[in-house]
This record gives structure tokens, sequence and C-alpha cells, in this order.
């Protein structure tokens, strides 16, 4: 009595058996009741289940099937090779050295190596995405955190650590003056106060005219319609 051997397929769930790093493929052997599956002759998975199921697969790895039939006769499919690109090792920098911003300071972010995509992401929620590297905004928060995926040429996919930006407020700068009308005659002395921070710079028509911890600027030179602000500058340098 002769018994037929059967058989053997293989089929993988990737059309091109190009994949990514980490990613997952299905194996479908048939012809059968028992599989063993193989990768590079190795054996990973035996019994009467179909499919083999894995993330592990190295570039060039091959995969095989050994089908056993009822009559107990076995026959191993052909090979499937599988190309495995590697994922980019993703980094972020930020243009402020020590990720610590005023509220509205201006900060890029650059996403590294080069790729076809860059995906930012602030908290978890992408914010830009496209083939631009860099990511420049004025709207970041206390502790929110920055960071990028970036795609390569073969559309593999790496995620950069985050980078915990520290936003300090900018205080409410405050100015008042000794004349409670500014209506002055010329050469009248005039005070200004300023308040709200550590550090006062005094401005005459947008000119520095005194800048310090002081609080007041006192004047007798001012001339009609003449314009005095103050920069103030609280302890976080805002």
């Amino acid at each position: 009595t002769v018994n037929p051997n059967p058989v053997a397929g293989l089929t993988s769930s990737d059309a091109d058996n190009i994949i990514c790093s980490g990613q997952s493929v299905t194996f479908t052997g048939s012809g059968g009741t028992n599989y063993e599956f193989f990768v590079d002759g190795t054996s990973v998975q035996n019994g009467a289940g179909t499919t083999y199921v894995t993330t592990g697969l190295l570039n060039g790895q091959v995969v095989t099937v050994r089908v056993t039939n009822a009559s107990g006769c076995s026959t191993t499919s052909t090979g499937i090779t599988t190309t495995v690109n590697a994922n980019p090792v993703a980094t972020i920098v930020s243009n402020d050295g020590d990720n610590i911003i005023c509220a509205g300071q201006s900060v890029t972010f650059t996403g590294a190596p080069v790729g076809t995509n860059y995906n930012f992401r602030v908290n978890g929620v992408s914010v830009q995405s496209g083939a631009s590297p860099t990511y420049t905004t004025t709207t970041l928060t206390n502790g929110q955190s920055v960071d990028v995926i970036v795609t390569s040429a073969a559309g593999c996919t790496g995620t950069s650590s985050a980078l915990v930006m520290t936003v300090n407020g900018n205080p409410t700068a405050g100015l008042t003056s000794s004349d409670a009308d500014n209506t002055i005659c010329s050469g009248q002395s005039v005070t200004f106060t300023g308040t709200g921070g550590t550090n006062y710079e005094f401005f005459v028509d947008g000119t520095s005219v005194q800048n310090g911890a002081g609080t007041t600027y006192v004047t007798t030179g001012l001339l009609n319609g003449q314009v005095v602000t103050v920069r103030v500058t609280n302890a976080s340098g805002c």
C-alpha cells in the first residue's frame, strides 16, 4: 500500500514579502492534518494549526512548512524568503538648550534621521505630519511633551523619545504715573512705577532710558506726546 504524499502549500500574509522589523506576519500552510513550521531550518511550531504568526523575523530568513497528511506522509513546502527592513532610530532636538521657555516663546523641533515623513506629536496628538523635518510652535504649555515619528524610504517607522517642556508664565506688567491725568508742564518731574517682576526696563518712545531692579523711573525731560513703557522681567527670565 503506497499512500500519496501531501501537496504542501505555504502563503504569507504579506504580499511582497517585504516588511519592517517587528512587523507581524502570518504564514499559512495547506494540504494536510499536521503542520511543522521552520525558520531557517529550525522548528518553531508543530501541530494541527495551519498558521504561524511571528514578529521576530530577521532580514533574509526563510520560512518553510512540513505538511503531514492523515496517512502520516509528509512533504516540505518551498520556502518564503522575507526581506526585513530596519526601523529608523528616531531622535528629536529643540533649538532651546534646556527646554525651559516662557509662555508664547517660539521653539523649533527637528526630527532625525533623514526620512520621507515626520509626524510631530504634542502629548501624543499629531500636530504636523509631512516631509518637513522641523516643527515650530509658540503655543506650548507647561509640562507638554513633544516627540516625532520618522518614516524611512522603506516605509518603516521609529518613534523618538519625548522632550518635556517647562513653560514659565510671563509677568503681568503694570505701569502707573505720579501725575493723575498725565498732563504736565515742561520740566515738571514725573515718577513712573512698574510692577509685576524683578527687573524693570523703562523706555521713552521705544528708547531704553533705565534698566535694573528699581521699580521707579523719575524724569523732568519729557516732551509733549512722548510715550513711556516698561518691560517687566520676572524671576524666571520671562
